[in-house]
């Protein structure tokens, strides 16, 4: 029996959490496979009968950054590997993310290839104002602030070392700052290039990918993501940095909120706001995020180091130029 303990955050996934269960199940490496189940009332998941898989039904919507804490307390092995109800793997990449992690331990993914734009991610870092994918190159794994908790695996000791996925995001960016701390303690964040794992895209909440030449986006993704990137920010930032990279997020979430403003769409004005308000009742809990732990000095500027420095604000007037706006409604994972 494998050493694994896979984690799905289903929000009313239908067929395509079947596929994601079964090209897990596919590997073993897989001691067992635990669903969280965040739908609605009267929705239902999809039978499936192997002995590995067990539901876990919180009674509520938590995200996924709480949906994944609690599917994780349901877990015994070494590895957890945390995947979205979109994403399927081949066994072989399973088994490539678990010899990484014994070797390296820390976080790491699989390359992801996209299915709803064409693109490849491998790896994600951050500039002054922007989250951006990694291109595929040599260094990849040396490049990388974090990875996509689409598909992310992690030890279980890292993870406990952590506290897991701060769980006040409810979803976007817990990745981010979940892999931020990983480097935080002296652990390492990369990707297996040799291995690639098959997402869909938009499954848990409309936008995220390219359509037509511009990025599909929808309110709520917007305003979580200004929210949720500040708090990575205070919780995880070098303190001689942390007001540049604070400052730039100020400006990137009022700026959005003024244009917000100007295009008409006062409702994602509002949130914004709200996001900034948010922030700053949450400010203990993000410096309690800050403290918690062991911290490894020379972690904290490997972590620096994987911030891009050019600066690539610019490239908001061609991507959300002409934004696309799916339904603004709340399906979340």
């Amino acid at each position: 029996m494998g050493e694994i303990s896979a984690v799905v955050v289903s929000y009313a996934s239908g067929s395509e959490l079947l596929t994601c269960v079964g090209s897990l199940l596919g590997s073993a490496e897989v001691k067992e496979v635990v669903i969280v189940d965040n739908g609605p009332p009267g929705s239902e998941l999809p039978a499936i009968a192997d002995p590995r898989v067990r539901v876990v039904n919180p009674g509520d919507n938590l995200g996924f950054a709480g949906g994944a804490n609690a599917g994780a307390r349901e877990t015994t092995g070494e590895i957890l590997l945390f995947v979205n109800p979109d994403v399927a793997l081949q066994p072989s990449a399973i088994e490539g993310l678990a010899a990484r992690l014994r070797d390296r331990p820390g976080a790491c993914s699989p390359v992801i290839e996209v299915a709803a734009d064409g693109s490849s991610e491998h790896g994600i870092t951050v500039d002054l104002f922007l989250i951006r994918r990694l291109p595929p190159r040599e260094d990849d794994q040396r490049t990388a602030l974090f990875v996509s908790g689409c598909c992310l695996a992690t030890n279980r000791s890292v993870f406990a070392a952590i506290g897991g996925f701060d769980q006040r995001y409810f979803m976007f960016c817990e990745d981010l700052e979940y892999c931020w701390q990983v480097w935080r303690r002296g652990f390492e964040v990369s990707v297996a290039d040799d291995v690639r794992a098959h997402h869909e895209g938009g499954g848990s909440t409309p936008g995220g990918y390219v359509r037509d030449g511009h990025v599909m986006v929808s309110e709520f993704r917007i305003a979580l993501r200004e929210r949720n990137s500040i708090a990575a920010v205070i919780s995880c930032a070098p303190g001689r940095w942390l007001w540049l990279l604070l400052l730039c997020g100020l400006a990137r979430l009022l700026g959005a909120a003024a244009a917000a403003l100007v295009l008409g769409r006062s409702s994602l004005a509002t949130e914004l706001m709200k996001a900034l308000a948010w922030n700053v009742r949450e400010l203990h809990g993000s410096l309690a995020r800050r403290r918690h732990g062991r911290i490894d000095r020379g972690g904290e500027m490997r972590a620096w180091r994987r911030i891009q420095w050019r600066c690539y604000a610019l490239s908001l007037l061609r991507v959300y130029g002409r934004p696309m706006f799916a339904d603004s409604a709340e399906p979340v994972a």
